[in-house]
This record gives structure tokens, C-alpha cells and sequence, in this order.
């Protein structure tokens, strides 16, 4: 992780546009497969209804037979667009050890660029919010240089195509009911899509002793003080593990898929399974 996080500090885009590459061709070949769903005619598989989902969806038939509703799912057969979005709030520039670890938001939109180099090659649309969307594998520069200008808050990403699906990356560090309200608002537009909560190792272990100060990195946080940090790590661990809980019911509230992710994490591993979650419904 050390080389990646000396690259991330350098913006040299054709330097990460070539570690992306990398990084996507081996999320594709590591992949298991390209059954998608998506509107075609060759039936794939029956899953349970979502709040999400248009009632006119629902199979009637199937759900007669047991006790809950379910949607037919056929294979996809056309272009999907793919909505890229990653937190660029202020607690995302945080790193405990830049030397080791990139910034939460640098490394955010390193994996989008993975995921978009993939995405184009498999022809799909993939879409920056406050831009057009591209299609076809030249356009990777272009997505590279409109995803490091983006800087649009999830309660303002425009309208988005109706069915898009949606990649939204962010630490959660913001006010969880207005962060639940934007859920739930791109939900209603009909927007599928996955939420990857990120964090730092330090983050996930408060791994500090002694007296410390802990600078607020959004607008308008004061420090925070701390004595004896090792006195406040068991209290700390346990709302940390109860924030994670708070974001994943929030997405599977709206029919979404939850990733945890931490800025250590190889940034294949980081890939693969939201790439795969795209590309295969799971049963």
C-alpha cells in the first residue's frame, strides 16, 4: 500500500490511469462470470420484492406460491449506466500514516477509476454526477479528469437516468438522518445501487495512547481533547462497530448492496466483490 499511497499524492493522472488499468483487467479476469440483470427476454431468476421496485414488476403467479412477493429477473442485454460517486467531504482527506495509507478520498477515487475502466471495457455507460455520461474504453482519460473535479454532496447529484445503478463511496461521516434521507431519495428515483462505507485503519482501531487532540476536519468541528485515549478505546470500538450497523441497515433499507472497505485494503479485493455485486444478482 505504500507505493499506492505515494501515488495518490502525486496527481499524476496518466500514472493512475495506468494503475487503474491494471487493476481492472485483473478484477475482470478474476471475475466468475457475466450473467447481469436487466431487461432482455431469457429468464434468469425470482427474487423477493423491494420497497424500490415497481409494483407493476412483481410476478403474480410465482407469488402466489409462496408466502411473499417476487420480481422475475431476465438477463441484460442492453448498456447500463453506472452512477460513479465518492464523499469528498473534509473528513475524507484524513489519513493516520499518509505514508502508508492514501487519503479516504484519494483512495475513493482511485477504486471508481478501477471500476470505470472495467465498466467501459464491458461497454457499459458509466456516469460522473454533473456530467454526461461516456461510453467506450477511450473515454477513461475523460472520466479520470471529470472524477477528480467531483465534488457534488449525494443530496445534490442532479437528476440521475431513471434505473441507473449507482457506486457511492463516502466514509459516513455526515449527519446520518440527512445521509439516510439521501438514500432513500435516490431510491425513489428508481437509482439501484451499492454504498461502500470507508475507513481508515485507524479509524477501525483508535490505535493512540495517552493525551491527545483530534482536529475536527469538517467545517466548523472544534478539537477534541482526549486524556487518556486508551481509557475511551472499549466506548470508542463500540460506536464505531454500531456506526457500521446504523449505514448498512440504512442501505438494505433501500434495496441496496453494503461494502466496508479500509484505505489498507489492496485495491483488487477493494473491487472485486463491487464489481461482481454489478454484474451478478445474487440469488
Amino acid at each position: 500500500m505504500d507505493d499506492l499511497a505515494e501515488l495518490l499524492q502525486n496527481d499524476s493522472l496518466p500514472a493512475l490511469i495506468v494503475a487503474a488499468e491494471r487493476v481492472a483487467m485483473s478484477v475482470v479476469q478474476g471475475s466468475h462470470g457475466r450473467r447481469r440483470v436487466g431487461m432482455g427476454e431469457s429468464f434468469w431468476q425470482f427474487r423477493n420484492y423491494m420497497p424500490s421496485d415497481p409494483v407493476r414488476s412483481i410476478d403474480w403467479r410465482q407469488s402466489a406460491k409462496r408466502d411473499s412477493h417476487f420480481i422475475r429477473q431476465t438477463e441484460w442485454e442492453a448498456a447500463q449506466t453506472i452512477v460513479l460517486w465518492h464523499d469528498a467531504s473534509g473528513s475524507m482527506d484524513y489519513s493516520s500514516d499518509p505514508k502508508k495509507y492514501p487519503e479516504k478520498r484519494r483512495y475513493a477515487m482511485f477504486i471508481l477509476l478501477a471500476l470505470a475502466g472495467a465498466l467501459l471495457r464491458g461497454g457499459e455507460n458509466v456516469l460522473i454526477p454533473g456530467n454526461r455520461p461516456v461510453q467506450g474504453y477511450p473515454f477513461l482519460g475523460h472520466a479520470a479528469e471529470m472524477m477528480m473535479r467531483q465534488n457534488r454532496p449525494l443530496s445534490d447529484l442532479g437528476r440521475l437516468p431513471r434505473d441507473a445503478h449507482g457506486i457511492f463511496i463516502t466514509d459516513g461521516l455526515a449527519d446520518p438522518d440527512q445521509l439516510a434521507e439521501d438514500v432513500h431519495r435516490l431510491s425513489l428515483q428508481r437509482v439501484t445501487g451499492q454504498f461502500v462505507h470507508l475507513v481508515d485503519p485507524a479509524e477501525r482501531s483508535l490505535p493512540f495512547s495517552g493525551h491527545a487532540v483530534f482536529l475536527g476536519l469538517e467545517e466548523g468541528e472544534a478539537p477534541q481533547k482526549i486524556q487518556d485515549v486508551r481509557a475511551v478505546r472499549e466506548a470508542y470500538l463500540e460506536r464505531f462497530a454500531e456506526h457500521g450497523k446504523k449505514l448498512e441497515r440504512l442501505a438494505k433499507a433501500a434495496g441496496w448492496a453494503f461494502h466496508e472497505c479500509g484505505t489498507d485494503t489492496p485495491p483488487a479485493e477493494a473491487v472485486l466483490p463491487i464489481y461482481e455485486t454489478l454484474m451478478y444478482s445474487k440469488k
